[in-house]
């Protein structure tokens, strides 16, 4: 290894030429700098965004995973955003997540989580907390999370893991019991005989 010094200049152009030749990881750095550092280089955040975006989506085209995280992030994916920006938002988010960033499937859960894609967010959350995101491991301990998770579960046939998450969440809050035995989505596991319903 080498303890040679570069100059600013001469990584500069070091990048320059990976870029040249369609670098995925030069051209990830390059947007994620110019993201995060651009008002440095004199950029206002319209610049900012524009070509921190355009560098970000070269690398993310190619795959790198890294890029397409860090372009999901640069847009609102909240449930009250712009619809543009969201769609924009999740897309690059959950290519990520579908390689397997945790960071990106917990983002991509927490932006589906409370509005009309409940069922993926749950997914993606039960992905991330079991590749050890603390945070998605932490929301698992909510009840009403875990009440979404064992219906979700259940409508989709996975009554093993419908029973253990509905007796999770009725552990946390008893109330939730009546809810399942109502709930369209809990409709397999009270067909099935499962003894949550049956005592």
């Amino acid at each position: 290894m080498s303890n040679e010094r570069f100059t600013p200049e001469e990584l500069r152009n070091g990048i320059d030429v990976l870029l040249e030749k369609g670098d995925a990881r030069a051209q990830f750095v390059r947007g994620t700098y110019i993201l995060t550092q651009g008002e440095e280089c004199g950029y206002d955040e319209a610049r900012k965004l524009t070509e921190g975006r355009a560098w970000l989506e070269k690398s993310a085209l190619q795959g790198y995973v890294d890029a397409q995280y860090n372009l999901g992030n640069s847009f609102d994916t909240g449930c009250e955003a712009d619809p543009h920006e969201r769609a924009e938002g999740l897309k690059w988010t959950r290519l990520a997540a579908m390689q397997g960033h945790r960071g990106a499937q917990y983002n991509l859960a927490w932006a589906l989580l409370g509005g009309q894609e409940d069922e993926e967010g749950c997914r993606w959350l039960l992905s991330a907390a079991t590749q050890g995101c603390e945070k998605s491991a932490q929301i698992l301990e909510d009840p009403d999370v875990q009440y979404n998770i064992g219906a979700y579960a259940s409508k989709n046939g996975s009554l093993v893991t419908a029973e253990e998450y509905l007796l999770k969440a009725i552990e946390g809050n008893p109330k939730l019991l009546q809810e399942a035995e109502k709930d369209a989505d809990y409709a397999k596991l009270r067909n099935s005989g499962c003894a949550i319903f049956t005592s």
